[in-house]
């Protein structure tokens, strides 16, 4: 409706650059660091970015937001956010929610099953994967790669999570 608050939210992943870190699924960065310190001078100079704990502050007492609030959030609390898209933030005096898996909290040498499944079958020298459930998935090429990849993780995410994970496994 025009001129109601309306919050927008950013959800980013990470904040890389894919060709630095071949073994780093694409789709997973949201920005490099040249853009994401853009989209933040941008957001500086345009809109009001809100803390999370502002956002449920004003939910909760049912009030506004400022106009043209935006929300920052990061998923899976990847290494990047420290180490990159913190400093920018701070550097802006912009605050930001983290959404932390806590399955791996405890063993930070243990990846996602998306980053360990990507790094895999983008480093094989196999030219096929066998699976006695998919069959022959080809390899060879880039475009192969990457069909057989979404082939598994479309396949991971029909399975019960144990099942998965030693899918998973095994594939790796």
């Amino acid at each position: 409706l025009r001129g109601s608050p309306v919050l927008r939210v950013l959800t980013y992943h990470r904040i890389a650059v894919p060709e630095a870190v071949p073994a780093l699924h694409p789709r997973l960065v949201s920005a490099t660091p040249e853009a994401f310190a853009r989209q933040l001078d941008i957001l500086v100079r345009r809109y009001t970015v809100v803390s999370m704990h502002d956002t449920l502050a004003a939910a909760r007492r049912g009030r506004s937001l400022p106009r043209r609030a935006v929300l920052l959030t990061f998923d899976d609390a990847y290494r990047d956010f420290l180490a990159t898209a913190w400093p920018l933030l701070r550097e802006r005096r912009l605050p930001a929610a983290m959404f932390v898996a806590t399955a791996h909290a405890g063993e930070p040498q243990r990846a996602f099953w998306w980053d360990r499944l990507h790094r895999a079958i983008s480093t094989t020298s196999r030219a096929r994967l066998e699976d006695p459930m998919l069959g022959r998935l080809p390899l060879g090429t880039p475009g192969d790669r990457c069909a057989t990849l979404a082939r598994l993780q479309a396949h991971v995410k029909s399975l019960h999570h144990d099942v998965a994970m030693e899918r998973v496994d095994d594939w790796c």
